[in-house]
């Protein structure tokens, strides 16, 4: 039970519709109660929550694999009116883990968002101030007198070109304030290097920390007898409990160990249910699909088809589904769903709104429906089928499908009065910039065609979606192309910024430092340096008025302009630079010391790695007292680095600076700074204990004491905590020292 609860009605979560389905283990507009197991996975998450500290705790797996239905349980549970239904129709067995009324404060379903979407979400459920940056509502969350814990599903399903930022910019910190409940089908997460052609890919668990716990929905135990049991439910609810014996087991095995999981099992149940496949007939196993894709192929071939004034449209199902799954955001509205499905048509067919309400009666296990500002959104229930359906869309009419569809929706952008917000599509006013990206150089020169008739209301699409579609190149390696279309984003930038300066002022300085950042990947350094000049200009002035807001821009302009000076040997030019910065934040001692750190990097970086070493000597051992922890820490980090490369040079710059020898804490290496890290944020004490017996050379060993003084610039408390157990460890032993913080405390 929580020590401290926290929940109040009138701040109860807005449900997430998704999730409330998946809660009930059943496919969207279904009736019925089925979720089955997941009990282990649970307990962690419980367990988990109930510690009340920041973190992340983050549950991944291959499609269909439960992962928003674990989610779900947790949101349902947590919120009265679900907990309510849920309880009436399934009460809870003894053994099932139940996290209790009011545990989440926030729950949201990262489909088709961006970092600032996100935020404003997070916000709106936590009752916060809608936030200007990400960084913004990180500020407010880490004011909040408990950690607040957000349930967060489908990363994998959020705006392509925004995911690593929304890891970097706001989950990874969020995470040091808050508790973040994280699901997506991918541990492996994708890091953007838009200077190199090499993807960069890390492990989610690395990017929140080491002590992370990361969930393989795939590699949990008892994952077969868990499909079993929920198949067992649904066919007995069917009344067809005869099927229970020789379905059963035998698909609870499949779908385990071909990773289709529970979607799987449920879409094979279903036709089963619908009689796609005849149980009764000879070697009826070999009819039942292999896969979800098979399955819904599956169904598109033999379930029912439109028959409209007599005539068959039997493609139908697929191009309806198909606009569903090009559709962005929470969904496709009505409208543009039958706009959509006759524009991708490779047969020609022209849909009505009345198409709609069959394919919803027929296929609506297929199709969510949602809302967004007072407008009903329709979508697939799943990414997996999004993902087949948009790869496997034919061309029409010689054109790619993607190319296709921007047209049509410029066509309809052109048609509408955008003037006048009521007759202007709210889908269109959100997702045209992304449809033009995804159609490539075509998409995005129709919606060129489309500002130049009404740039008021479409330039500043085109701006975004002329920046993207520069980014995509980049990945692709194609950089001369991505500086053409870089710098017609700056273009477009700066003409909205001559109309409107403070709303696209940073966003002319971020397009201009890409422009310089792609020319000097492809060795026009001279080309780059008036851009460059620019952008760092641009991000100092709106730095020195909002810090918080732009002071990362302007380090990572800085950098970028510095290393374009250094490649015409203008090593003085780029550190004068620097010093202008430093010189600007004076009276700002953690921006100060953060650029005077990274002066000292680049003077390492460029041959004159002395001078370098003894800005950082200076700074750590200057009698300036306002010099932040976390600023402290990161000088330390840096010269440390710099010591396991050339520990001579190091040694000397310190001896230079303060006439002494160099500290304990300099010769600490990264992992020893792991290890004693990962003990430290285990997240209870038998994990904490369980770990030190794993670790106990390495944690016994001198380097402890001096990596735990290190954490107390991060976490005073805990880092003395745990200075106090080694002690305790060292005198007593290991049983003895932990008997007490294991003992159970009385409730």
């Amino acid at each position: 039970m929580f020590r401290n609860p926290r929940w109040r009605p009138a701040q109860r979560p807005q449900l997430v519709e998704h999730l409330v389905a998946a809660s009930r283990g059943g496919a969207p507009q279904e009736e019925g109660w089925f979720f089955t197991g997941r009990r282990a996975v649970l307990e962690r998450i419980v367990a988990w929550m109930h510690t009340e500290a920041p973190g992340a705790f983050v549950v991944t797996g291959s499609a269909g694999c439960g992962k928003s239905a674990v989610l779900g349980r947790i949101v349902a549970l947590s919120e009265p009116t679900e907990r309510a239904a849920l309880l009436e129709h399934a009460p809870l067995e003894p053994a099932d883990p139940d996290p209790r009324l009011g545990a989440i404060d926030a729950a949201v379903d990262l489909r088709g968002m961006g970092t600032l979407d996100l935020a404003t979400a997070l916000a709106d459920r936590l009752r916060l101030p809608p936030p200007e940056t990400s960084r913004e509502l990180v500020a407010t969350v880490a004011a909040m007198p408990y950690p607040p814990i957000l349930v967060l599903d489908g990363l994998d399903e959020a705006i392509p070109e925004q995911a690593d930022k929304i890891v970097t910019d706001l989950l990874t910190p969020l995470a040091v304030t808050a508790s973040v409940l994280l699901a997506t089908r991918h541990q492996m997460f994708p890091l953007g290097r838009p200077t190199t052609d090499e993807p960069g890919s890390v492990r989610l668990g690395e990017l929140f920390g080491p002590a992370t716990p990361v969930v393989d929905l795939d590699a949990e135990a008892g994952t077969a007898a868990d499909i079993e049991r929920y198949l067992a439910s649904r066919l007995r609810s069917a009344g067809r409990a005869d099927l229970v014996a020789r379905m059963a087991p035998m698909l609870g095995e499949r779908a385990a160990a071909e990773q289709g999981g529970f979607l799987y099992a449920r879409l094979v149940v279903a036709q089963v249910l619908r009689q796609v496949v005849d149980v009764g007939a000879e070697r009826w196993e070999q009819q039942l699909p292999t896969t979800i894709i098979w399955a819904l192929e599956q169904d598109l071939a033999h379930g029912v088809g439109l028959v409209r004034d007599g005539v068959k449209l039997p493609g139908a199902a697929r191009d309806l589904l198909r606009a569903l799954a090009w559709g962005l955001g929470r969904g496709i509205p009505e409208g543009l769903w039958e706009a959509t499905a006759t524009a991708l048509s490779p047969d020609g067919v022209a849909y009505r709104a009345a198409d709609l309400d069959w394919v919803l009666e027929h296929y609506g296990h297929y199709i969510v429906e949602d809302g967004q500002d007072g407008e009903a959104l329709y979508r697939l229930s799943h990414q997996e089928f999004v993902e087949h359906l948009v790869e496997s869309s034919p061309a029409v009419a010689g054109h790619p499908a993607a190319q296709v569809l921007a047209d049509t929706l410029v066509t309809l952008a052109r048609a509408q009065r955008a003037d006048e917000p009521d007759r202007c599509s709210r889908y269109l006013r959100r997702h045209l910039a992304r449809h033009a990206t995804m159609a490539g150089a075509p998409g995005v020169a129709a919606l060129h065609r489309l500002a130049v008739a009404n740039p008021e209301a479409y330039l500043p699409d085109l701006a975004t979606s002329l920046h993207n579609l520069a980014s995509r190149l980049i990945e692709r390696g194609q950089h001369e192309a991505a500086v053409v279309h870089a710098q017609h984003a700056a273009d477009t930038y700066r003409a909205l910024a001559d109309a409107d300066f403070e709303g696209y002022v940073a966003e002319l300085a971020m397009s201009l430092n890409n422009v310089a950042l792609y020319l000097s990947a492809i060795g026009r350094h001279q080309d780059a340096l008036e851009p460059a000049a620019e952008a760092v200009d641009t991000f100092r002035f709106l730095a020195e008025a909002y810090p918080e807001v732009y002071f990362a821009d302007l380090v990572t302009s800085l950098k970028n302009f510095a290393d374009t000076l250094a490649a015409f040997d203008r090593i003085s030019d780029a550190v004068d630079l620097y010093t202008m910065c430093v010189d600007a934040f004076l009276a700002s001692p953690a921006f100060r010391d953060a650029l005077i750190i990274e002066r000292a990097g680049f003077h390492v970086s460029h041959g004159d790695a002395p001078t370098g070493l003894r800005e950082l000597v200076t700074l750590l051992t200057s009698e300036d007292t306002a010099t932040p922890d976390t600023i402290t820490l990161a000088a330390r980090n840096t010269l440390r680095a710099y010591r396991a490369r050339d520990a001579i040079t190091v040694h000397r710059a310190w001896r230079e600076v303060r006439g002494t020898e160099p500290p304990n804490w300099l010769a600490l290496t990264t992992e020893q700074i792991r290890i004693v890290v990962e003990w430290v944020v285990a997240p209870n004490w038998a994990a904490s204990k369980d770990f030190f017996a794993a670790h106990v050379e390495e944690l016994l060993a001198p380097p402890t004491p001096i990596a735990l003084e290190e954490l107390q610039l991060l976490v005073s408390p805990r880092a003395d905590q745990h200075q106090q157990l080694l002690d305790d460890i060292r005198e007593r032993g290991v049983d003895a020292a932990y008997r007490p913080l294991l003992r159970p405390t009385p409730t």
